[in-house]
Order: C-alpha cells, then sequence, then structure tokens
C-alpha cells in the first residue's frame, strides 16, 4: 500500500510582506493558482481567515505516478511562494529503500527537503506489529 498525507499553508513571502512591493506579491499568488489549477491530483486550496491552506490524501494499492506529482506541485508552491511552510509523509511499502519507513518531507522557506521520520518509522514495530508465522 502506498499513502500520502500533506498539508502546506500558502504565504507569499518570508519577509516582512510590507517590505515587498504589493505587484511581486499578487504575482505570486497569481502564480501559485496558476499551478493548483493545472493539477490532475484533486489539490484544491482552501481559505481560512483570507489565507490559502492545501490539504491532499493519497492512497492506492501501488504507488502511481500521481504520488510523485503531488510532490512536485508541492515543491513547486514552495519554490513560488517562500513563506510556506508544512508537511508531505510517504508510506510506500514496495519501495525497497523505504519498506519499512515513513518519508518526511519538510517544506519551509522555499524548499521541500526530504529528512528522517522520527515519529513513526521504523513503522514495524512504531505504528503496526509485524507479521507473525500461524502456530
Amino acid at each position: 500500500m502506498t499513502e500520502l498525507h500533506a498539508w502546506m499553508t500558502v504565504i507569499e513571502t518570508a519577509a516582512d510582506e510590507d517590505t515587498i512591493p504589493p505587484e511581486i506579491l499578487r504575482q505570486r499568488t497569481e502564480r501559485v493558482r496558476s499551478i493548483i489549477a493545472q493539477n490532475a491530483c484533486g489539490i484544491v486550496p482552501e481559505y481560512r481567515n483570507g489565507q490559502m491552506f492545501l490539504q491532499t490524501l493519497c492512497c492506492a494499492n501501488h504507488r502511481t505516478p500521481e504520488f510523485g506529482e503531488i510532490i512536485r506541485i508541492y515543491r513547486q508552491i514552495a519554490e513560488t511562494a517562500d513563506g510556506s511552510y508544512g508537511m508531505i509523509w510517504l508510506r510506500d511499502d514496495d519501495d525497497p529503500q523505504y519498506q519499512n519507513a515513513m518519508q518526511a518531507f519538510i517544506i519551509k522557506r522555499g524548499r521541500l527537503v526530504q529528512t528522517a521520520d522520527p515519529f513513526f518509522s521504523p513503522c514495524i514495530p512504531e505504528i503496526e506489529d509485524g507479521c507473525t508465522a500461524p502456530q
């Protein structure tokens, strides 16, 4: 099984927004909207108190190109709106390198970086028991 859980708070700049020309902020907002509008992964922005947020859940029996596409879209948004922050957790038990680990991606300051997951890995025994032979 492959599952991806992602969230992001979208903020146009990490700098004091009062120091950035409004036209630059508008261009970044429009670029983010364009990135989102072009996706076929079901990523839909939500707004709370005027702030854009993204939440994405993708599950499948086996990894499909959609998983990589979601990560690419989140990376592209982070690079465009460098004040954005969030996380992606990816579990893919078919991946020989990560079959017993949750892959964690941190989004901050215009970058999306893969890092070791300290919370759920190794998946066995942290979040589930391993298979045992019938007796």
